[in-house]
Order: C-alpha cells, then sequence, then structure tokens
C-alpha cells in the first residue's frame, strides 16, 4: 500500500479485507508489522487497516517534539484521508494510549474501543524503564539489547512457549524498519507524557480491555483506573501471560476481540 499524506504527516498503511472497518494503532517502537498474528482471522470479516505511527516504520519522522495526542490527531486523519467516516479501533500498550485520546478528541469517529495492555499515565517508574532502555539501545548491538528487555515484555509462563522468544528476537534483528535511537527517544517522551486519567469519563464508546495477569510493564493499577474512568467498558485478563500478549496469546486475543466486535450493543 502506499504512503498517504494525513494532515501535516505522510503515514505509512495497509489495508486487509472487506466489511467493517478496524484501525489497528501500535506501541512504542512498534509498526504496522505488530498486528500480524490478529490480521489473518480477523480479516475474513472486516476491512483491517494497520499503519506506522509518526517516527517508525515507514512513515514520516518529525524532529520536534510531539504528544500521544497528536499522534491521535494523525489518526483521526488517516480515517478521513481513507474516507472513513467511524471504525472499531484497537490500541496496544502506546498505540492504547493514542486511542483514549482519539475516542476522547474525535469520538464521533470510534465505534468500539478495545484497549490492549495499555495505561492512563505515564509515572516515574515507567519514565525511568523507557530512558534506560533508550540509553540500551545506544550501548547495545540488537541482539543484546532485545535479549536484554524481553523478559520485560514476556511472563516466565510466556518464556516456556517453544519458539516464542527466538522469533522475538530473529524480528527485531532482522527487521527492515527499525527504529532509529532519536526517533525510539521521541516516541517515549510522547509516552511518558500520556495523561487522560482526569478524561476517561469523556469515553463514550463501549470499551474492551484486554490485559495479561502477569504483565509488569502496564500493570494491573491501570486496569483499575481505566475500569474505573470508562464506564462503558469490559474486562477480558489472560491469565500467566505478560505485556507481549498479543504474540505470546494470540489465539484467545482474537476470539475475545472477535466476541467483542462481533456483539451488538454495548458490553
Amino acid at each position: 500500500m502506499p504512503k498517504i499524506k494525513a494532515g501535516n504527516i505522510e503515514l505509512y498503511y495497509e489495508s486487509e479485507g472487506t466489511g467493517e472497518p478496524i484501525l489497528f494503532i501500535a506501541g512504542l517502537g512498534l509498526t504496522h508489522r505488530a498486528w500480524d498474528k490478529q490480521l489473518a482471522p480477523l480479516s475474513k470479516r472486516f476491512r483491517c487497516i494497520t499503519f506506522d505511527n509518526r517516527d517508525a516504520g515507514q512513515s514520516q519522522s518529525t524532529p520536534e517534539a510531539y504528544s500521544v495526542g497528536t499522534m491521535a490527531d494523525d489518526a483521526a486523519a488517516l480515517l478521513q484521508v481513507l474516507r472513513i467516516p467511524k471504525a472499531n479501533v484497537i490500541g496496544f500498550s502506546m498505540g492504547g494510549a493514542i486511542s483514549q485520546e482519539l475516542a476522547i478528541n474525535h469520538p464521533g469517529i470510534v465505534n468500539k474501543l478495545c484497549l490492549i495492555a495499555t495505561y492512563s499515565s505515564g509515572d516515574p517508574r515507567g519514565t525511568a524503564n523507557l530512558t534506560a532502555w533508550s540509553a540500551m539501545r545506544q550501548l547495545m548491538q540488537p541482539e543484546q539489547y532485545i535479549r536484554a528487555t524481553l523478559p520485560w515484555v514476556y511472563s516466565y509462563q510466556d518464556y516456556k512457549i517453544p519458539g516464542l522468544v527466538e522469533a522475538a528476537v530473529n524480528d527485531y534483528v532482522n527487521n527492515p524498519d527499525h527504529q532509529p535511537v532519536e526517533q525510539y527517544k521521541r516516541q517515549v517522551y510522547a509516552t511518558t507524557t500520556h495523561f487522560t486519567e482526569d478524561r476517561l469519563n469523556l469515553i463514550k464508546a463501549p470499551t474492551q480491555l484486554i490485559f495479561g495477569s502477569d504483565d509488569i510493564l502496564t500493570p494491573m493499577r491501570f486496569v483499575k483506573t481505566l475500569q474505573a474512568g470508562i464506564k462503558n467498558s469490559s474486562l477480558t485478563l489472560v491469565e500467566g501471560t505478560g505485556h507481549g500478549l498479543l504474540w505470546a496469546r494470540a489465539s484467545e486475543i482474537n476470539t475475545a476481540l472477535m466476541k467483542f466486535l462481533s456483539e451488538a450493543g454495548n458490553p
């Protein structure tokens, strides 16, 4: 698929399948390929749109700082250019933060909202962690870096899944769209300055929360905050998995997404 001018940024996107549209929003440092395990089943019923956020993948990089709200505006502009007046929105991690801002600031374009392993605000611990990862990316070789950080992404149970960790290492090392450190730092700034806790009540779309019970990057305190703030929300808790549940437990995630998106009315 081509790059497309969305607002003031050029975004790379892909579209697969037909039917009711879904916009997938990827997390920190990730590209549209983060959703590869979701596209095969969901594109049989829905039009699945994936894209690279600014400063990631094949989308345009920007030298100035920006916010999660800026990236939400990018997503809204992409839907407008694609002439999609309303879509289901699924966001993972930082993409879930972007999805929150999209539902708050552009409520008319969000049909159903699914927030996966995400958070409602940056905090000192998370900022310290991601700042350290930025430094590690400068000092380490790609394989060293990914092996050092994957224990934050996958749980004890996830590490016992044959081939899972090595596949993640291989994908990272051989990624043709590896994100430069400066672009990663700008996304980290946007991620760590995110705050919607005082505006979650403005999210009116039916919302599904999907979290891993053993997630240490976006732990259960965020589940409680999101559930309390978003009145029209339901929770799917996947036991024994961590932040990388999209890949470690793809079948369960896809089943939960299909059920939620296929339901009539509110959850």
